[in-house]
């Protein structure tokens, strides 16, 4: 107390929404029981600084890039595999305490992976898929209010842009008359395009149910982290 006058606790953050996307990261175990993750602090001090002082931090990657450059030719190769004709969700949802886009809104919510070459694409499988991406699917669930979800891993050719930067370094240290520029150039290539693969076998996909107890649980941690953002300071 002082001059009378109670402090007032900063509330600017009491009804932040948190993206979808945000979730597999803020939902991370703490090492500690009782406190948030590191990484839990880490990214809300990301959503923090960008809100106070618009800086953010550069997190797009090739691999980032694909996914977006390439989401529709994935929607495309997802629609031939079960015939059918969905299109890309761009309604922003939202409740009280998350919001998000997801990728497709059907009976059943769809997120689309784009895998950046053949090894990921082999390696993704049902364990990876729940432990990088359920709480997304979870949250997209919940604001749409369906009773199942799915992620959809799908290969598709990389961009001829994403060659030629591959080739344009490559080109730094080789002529692109010789033979080593020729032979890396069909190397790329061979790469990042994946024509020669059926198309029916560049699609997984792995189904997940709707979990009320465990939204509850996101929901009960939103709370804890407006708290967090609200007393942050530098």
């Amino acid at each position: 107390m002082r001059n009378g006058k109670r402090k007032q606790t900063n509330m600017k953050y009491d009804k932040y929404l948190f993206h979808c996307s945000m979730l597999p990261l803020l939902t991370t175990k703490s090492r500690v029981k009782g406190e948030l993750s590191e990484t839990c602090k880490t990214e809300l001090t990301k959503i923090w600084i960008e809100s106070e002082y618009g800086r953010a931090r550069d997190v797009t990657t090739k691999f980032t890039e694909k996914g977006i450059i390439c989401e529709q030719d994935s929607i495309d190769l997802l629609n031939k595999k079960l015939a059918s004709s969905f299109v890309k969700n761009t309604e922003l949802l939202k409740n009280d305490y998350i919001t998000g886009t997801p990728d497709i809104r059907d009976t059943a919510i769809w997120d689309i992976k784009t895998s950046w070459d053949l090894l990921s694409y082999v390696q993704s499988d049902f364990d990876k898929a729940k432990k990088t991406y359920y709480y997304q699917l979870l949250g997209y669930m919940a604001l749409v209010g369906a009773k199942s979800g799915h992620i959809a891993y799908c290969l598709v050719d990389t961009p001829d842009s994403f060659i030629r930067d591959e080739l344009y370094r490559f080109s730094f240290q080789h002529d692109p008359e010789s033979a080593e520029y020729k032979e890396k150039e069909q190397e790329i290539i061979k790469n990042m395009k994946f024509g020669d693969i059926p198309e029916e076998k560049r699609v997984k996909i792995f189904d997940f149910e709707f979990d009320q107890k465990a939204i509850d649980e996101v929901y009960e941690k939103v709370k804890e982290w407006r708290k967090f953002l609200n007393d942050l300071h530098l």
